[in-house]
């Protein structure tokens, strides 16, 4: 009956180690996925390549989103014609 409570016991151990080692195994793969998601965005907000506007603005260069400017629909919504210099001379998305 000892021998059967012992490995028993043993055999409890054991797969609650290798549930802890997968746990931080998961942590590691999750830390280094967050680690790399941060860094992406650290490289992409010193991109000069990219322009903020006021919505004032936009609203502006789309004549308050009028139907007549709208180019089509994106992945990520409406496309309008900018009618306004200041702003770029192509598609405001």
């Amino acid at each position: 009956m000892v021998m059967f409570i012992s490995c028993l016991f043993f055999h409890v151990w054991v797969k609650t180690q290798q549930q802890r080692e997968h746990a931080i195994l998961k942590l590691r793969q999750m830390s280094l996925a967050i680690q790399s998601v941060i860094s992406l965005w650290r490289m992409e907000g010193s991109n000069l390549g990219f322009s903020q506007y006021d919505y004032s603005h936009i609203k502006e260069a789309t004549n308050n989103f009028s139907v007549d400017n709208k180019l089509g629909q994106g992945g990520f919504g409406p496309v309008y014609k900018v009618l306004c210099p200041y702003i770029a001379n192509g598609p405001l998305k």
